[in-house]
């Protein structure tokens, strides 16, 4: 009877103890699966977020070397909903895996989307530059480096503020046009003088036999449109415009923004980076010595220079920067060399005594070496377009006119008196050197332009620059059994891959 009654106690104890213990597991159990369920929200989250950087824009990479994610799937404006949606469809499968799937987590009822995003366009393209600035580095370092000294030798005067300069270039350039005014009524009095029958005062002398009188020659090659004299074929230039209405820079497009815009990578802003992004350009988009192909603008290249809405303008106006440079460097070698001064000085005296004003010989010569200088840059750039180089800085060998072949700038000899000089700057040079001129800002802007222009016109209509994603950062939460919930957050950038 005792040994029952111990038996029952017994019974009744461990009965008692694993009533308390049963919750207690029970608990236990339920904690470590809903950390179990968080773990997997993470994973998969973690999976999503990686996987929308997986579908970076492929046209964008294989020809412009830059990650994107199309944030416009396909159309004009945002669509972060459609991204998270893709971000749910591979957070599912992760959640809902495994021989307890769905014991507690409703894989129906995954929320969250997008907190924040950088697009491509945020902080003046900064994403945009510092990805075209990376892939230079990465690919072509040295020769950037050696680019950088060649470029350093551009401008004769050794002026590091490359802005003064081009304002220097276009005080100079209006000094050579009032110039040219002179030139014309110079030669307008000497036509008046000989039609009303002046006579020359005793002791002024007479054309001597031979003489060359270059005005006449010097006044025609203001006459003519630079591009005519330079080009071989200027029939061949492209007539493509762009409605620039459209463009990021400038156009009436109100541009999209991020939200929470996420730390990216940022840049030094020094003139080395200015230099590498310009770099990038030449790289990636074309110039009228390779044009692009496509439906767009021909040249891409002039058109961030210059900023005009068709390619001819903009080939003219780059043109005439090349001849501002062309005429300042010859103008200014001319003036150091003796002897061909001295023939000018020369020159001069004979004109002018002819015209009873000696005293006008010294002014008259600086006219007769901006026409010659003139008529040197002008060659010099038919060199430059043909795909020639020329000498920067001039010496005796590689100036190409004559002072008596000065006409041959402006008729068909003048492909005889081009040279190629090796080593030499190219009309890429020059072109390099005008992006170093202008504002970073400026150039970084109308480079998207140009990338998303070019892809508009080849099969991306819809693409926008402005819905091009560089981080993002995405929230995702998932309701648990009774009234709990699993909420985690995920932040990525193209930066960090």
């Amino acid at each position: 009877m005792w040994k029952r009654g111990k038996d029952a106690g017994i019974t009744v104890f461990m009965s008692l103890v694993l009533g308390a213990m049963i919750p207690l597991l029970a608990g236990i159990f339920y904690s470590a699966r809903v950390q179990a369920e968080y773990t997997r929200l993470v994973v998969g989250l973690d999976e999503a977020v990686f996987s929308l950087f997986g579908q970076y824009d492929k046209d964008l990479l294989e020809r412009y070397d830059l990650f994107f994610i199309d944030g416009g799937c396909g159309g004009r404006t945002l669509r972060p909903d459609k991204l998270f949606g893709r971000a749910k469809e591979v957070i599912a499968p992760v959640l809902g895996g495994g021989l307890l799937s769905g014991l507690l987590a409703d894989t129906s009822s995954i929320g969250g989307g997008l907190t924040g995003y950088t697009l491509a366009t945020d902080g003046g393209g900064n994403a945009f530059l510092a990805q075209a600035v990376r892939y230079m580095k990465d690919t072509a370092a040295l020769q950037l480096l050696e680019r950088a000294q060649a470029l350093a030798g551009l401008f004769p005067e050794g002026d590091d503020d490359l802005t003064e300069c081009g304002s220097d270039i276009d005080s100079l350039m209006a000094a050579a046009e009032e110039t040219q005014s002179q030139v014309n009524e110079l030669i307008a009095a000497q036509e008046a003088a000989a039609a009303e029958g002046i006579e020359i005062e005793e002791g002024a002398g007479s054309l001597p036999e031979g003489f060359y009188n270059p005005l006449p020659d010097i006044a025609k090659l203001s006459a003519f449109s630079v591009l005519k004299v330079v080009l071989k074929d200027p029939g061949s230039v492209s007539g493509r415009t762009a409605d620039t209405e459209e463009f990021l820079y400038g156009g009436k497009r109100s541009l999209q923004t991020g939200i929470g815009v996420l730390e990216m990578q940022e840049t030094d802003g020094g003139a080395l980076e200015h230099f590498i992004y310009n770099e990038y350009l030449l790289a990636h988009l074309g110039n009228y010595l390779s044009p692009e192909s496509g439906g767009g603008l021909r040249y891409p290249i002039e058109y961030i220079i210059a900023g005009k809405e068709s390619d001819a303008a903009n080939l003219e106006s780059v043109a005439n920067r090349v001849l501002l440079v062309r005429f300042i460097s010859n103008y200014a070698w001319l003036n150091m060399q003796e002897e061909r001064m001295k023939l000018l000085e020369e020159t001069a005296e004979v004109i002018m005594s002819l015209l009873l004003n000696p005293e006008g010989a010294p002014a008259l010569a600086q006219v007769l070496a901006a026409g010659w200088a003139l008529a040197e840059s002008l060659v010099d750039m038919r060199a430059l377009y043909s795909g020639k180089s020329v000498a920067m800085w001039k010496d005796d060998e590689t100036w190409q006119v004559d002072l008596r072949n000065i006409g041959a700038a402006i008729t068909g000899g003048i492909d005889a008196l081009t040279k190629d000089v090796t080593p030499g700057f190219s009309y890429e040079d020059h072109l390099r050197a005008f992006l170093l001129l202008q504002k970073e800002a400026d150039g970084v802007m109308r480079g998207m332009e140009m990338i998303e222009h070019e892809l508009n016109y080849s099969g991306r209509p819809e693409l926008r620059f402005d819905c091009c994603i560089y981080a993002l950062s995405a929230e995702a939460e998932v309701k648990l059994a009774g009234r709990e919930k699993a909420a985690c957050e995920k932040s990525l950038s193209y930066s960090e891959l």
